[in-house]
């Protein structure tokens, strides 16, 4: 089986930010290119807004409340689903000493080592601590791949648009595409 990144091709860096919590957040859309840290959704591509998650929960560890290394942009149902799960109880370790339960920073090389994306689009655990975000996101349960596919169908907009100008077939195609990814988020929002 062919599996890719969560985040596609996309790399998500923190820049090294020592910024309040109001201010924060229009550099993590930067930052996380517009997209959920953890389950990798575009916002711009179907609608949602994004959040701002405590990546180590500020209710158990306020002193990290207004840390911006902290911060996590996300979609609201991965955030409502983490929220204060913290089951390492370290500020030092997400993850617990026996290495089966815990959350990877969407910024560290490591995220890569523990979820995957397959060719359907699902998100996969690699390892014990890949497969306890799986389940406690709620990855089985959610349209990952549905979203997946939204972006697939969005590049190959993008894509048509770049090859367009001299060949009517291809208007028409990206015309009947267009139409599709209205359909798609008019679905979505009813």
């Amino acid at each position: 089986m062919e599996y890719t990144r969560v985040h596609y091709d996309v790399t998500i860096l923190r820049r090294n930010l020592q910024k309040s919590f109001a201010n924060a957040k229009k550099f993590l859309v930067e930052d996380f290119h517009d997209m959920c840290g953890y389950c990798g959704k575009h916002f711009n591509e179907i609608g949602a807004q994004s959040q701002v998650d405590h990546f180590i929960p500020a209710k158990k560890y306020p002193q990290l409340a207004n840390e911006y290394s902290n911060f996590v942009l996300c979609c609201r149902v991965c955030n409502r689903k983490k929220w204060d799960d913290w089951p390492s109880g370290s500020v030092e370790s997400c993850v617990t000493a026996d290495g089966l339960k815990g959350y990877v920073d969407p910024c560290s090389e490591e995220f890569d080592r523990h979820l995957v994306r397959n060719s359907d689009g699902d998100i996969i655990g690699l390892t014990d601590v890949g497969k306890y975000m799986v389940s406690k996101l709620g990855f089985e349960m959610r349209p990952i791949k549905e979203v997946f596919k939204v972006h697939k169908l969005y590049n190959m907009i993008e894509k048509l648009k770049l090859k367009r100008d001299n060949d009517s077939h291809l208007v028409d195609l990206l015309l009947e595409l267009e139409d599709l990814k209205n359909q798609l988020y008019y679905q979505r929002e009813n």
